[in-house]
């Protein structure tokens, strides 16, 4: 089950590790209107906050919400692909978490919210979490340095200086989630 602007979200004040068990993988989308331009980023920690990996994109897409349920998904697909059983993903974009956890339909995403409730049926636990932008600023910076083609190649490994200070901050701030 997931949570969406409930009181744990409203009253959420930094980034804060899963259980013990689980990944928590921060989704975002960097969506330009102007020229139909989008990447997705994905960044992947564990329990001390630690990064395991990420992804950013390019992502064709003729709407926002499109490319931000994409990377919802691509999130799925990439904790099945690396064997984790156990995820909670977070996203800053409301309507597709409620689209998804309360079965509401939005048309133009509505193929995409199906396959993101199959591969949710791959995992032992997987909850889907809103969170506000502010907390979200690893995925959120990270999709927007993508789409302006300033994140290196390498980024996993090194993360940009940007993304490094968000990461820090985030590991000092962090509150852990009970188990």
């Amino acid at each position: 089950m997931g949570s969406r602007s409930g009181e744990m979200s409203r009253n959420q004040t930094c980034w804060k590790a899963p259980g013990r068990d689980a990944i928590k993988i921060n989704t975002d989308a960097a969506w330009k209107e102007k020229n139909g331009t989008s990447s997705i980023a994905l960044i992947a920690r564990n329990h001390q906050g630690r990064m395991l990996t990420g992804a950013a994109m390019n992502w064709p897409s003729p709407s926002s919400l499109i490319v931000e349920a994409s990377a919802l998904r691509e999130a799925l697909i990439l904790a099945s692909n690396l064997g984790w059983d156990r995820i909670v993903i977070e996203s800053d974009c409301l309507p597709l978490i409620d689209a998804c956890e309360r079965k509401r339909t939005i048309g133009e995403i509505q193929m995409i919210v199906e396959d993101i409730n199959k591969l949710k049926s791959n995992f032992v636990c997987c909850n889907l979490n809103w969170i506000p932008r502010r907390i979200n600023k690893a995925a959120h910076s990270t999709a927007q340095l993508h789409a302006l083609n300033q994140f290196p190649s390498n980024w996993c490994m090194a993360p940009p200086p940007s993304l490094a200070a968000i990461l820090r901050l985030d590991g000092r701030q962090f509150a852990l989630e009970p188990d």
